[in-house]
């Protein structure tokens, strides 16, 4: 926890309670109903279809990859993740994490990033910090929202609702296998083998690949590559008739 906690102040992520939002993904992943905490947005036809002209504008603009990934994803996590809950009615009792002990992580965390880089700036310059560390940040997140993007982007996604979601099958099918040079596997932690992860989020990111390795069922499960990775930043609607992610683009030539 306080590997977490002093990482935490590179990362700007307020590890507390980021770690329940993300405990909260793992324990409802590909579920249709519950994916408002620790998911990017994202609509079934039916609901997308039911939505007004202009929400339906502002749904395709969110979704846009360069709206959502190269200016979303920094901004979400830089800036957003500073404000604490403002509702308790609104905070919801799936977080995993009292009303309070969110404020208290992230106003805490809030603290601690306002002395280290007060600190810092003091020291060397506001200016220099920023434009040392900013870039840095900005694009440390842009590539964890990718991976993250891509782990559950992906055409047979599994993604269920009501009686028919069953969480065993979702921690294996809702996860894909990044299948990825040995060194990028590396350079990112294993994380792109993020079906073993889903399966056993226990599991320390250096014995992802042993794991896989040691289970010929897992080396062949929801394999994507870097060119169908490309393609899947388009996949923004879960089509529960066809079970499969599909293209906006799709629905309108349909």
């Amino acid at each position: 926890d306080w590997t977490g906690r002093v990482v935490s102040l590179f990362t700007l992520a307020p590890y507390g309670f980021w770690r329940r939002e993300h405990d909260v993904h793992h324990a409802f992943v590909g579920q249709i109903e519950k994916q408002d905490i620790g998911y990017i947005d994202i609509l079934t036809r039916e609901a997308y279809l039911a939505l007004p002209p202009a929400r339906r504008f502002f749904y395709r603009l969110y979704r846009n990859p360069a709206v959502l990934l190269v200016l979303g994803v920094p901004l979400h996590n830089i800036v957003f993740m500073r404000i604490p809950p403002l509702s308790m009615r609104s905070f919801g009792a799936r977080r995993f994490i009292s009303f309070g002990g969110a404020w208290q992580s992230v106003m805490a965390h809030n603290a601690a990033l306002l002395l280290l880089y007060g600190g810092a700036g003091y020291m060397i310059g506001y200016d220099v910090l920023a434009l040392v560390y900013l870039p840095v940040i900005v694009m440390a997140w842009q590539i964890g929202g990718w991976m993250f993007y891509v782990h559950h982007h992906f055409e047979n996604a599994y993604w269920q609702g009501g009686d028919n979601w069953h969480p065993h099958a979702a921690r294996l099918m809702a996860s894909s296998h990044y299948a990825l040079p040995p060194l990028w596997h590396w350079l990112t932690g294993y994380i792109g083998l993020h079906h073993v992860h889903h399966f056993s989020s226990g599991i320390p990111h250096y014995k992802l690949a042993a794991c896989m390795a040691g289970n010929a069922a897992l080396q062949n499960m929801n394999v994507i590559g870097f060119r169908e990775s490309l393609r899947g930043v388009w996949l923004a609607i879960i089509d529960p008739a066809q079970g499969k992610m599909i293209r906006l683009d799709d629905i309108t030539s349909g």
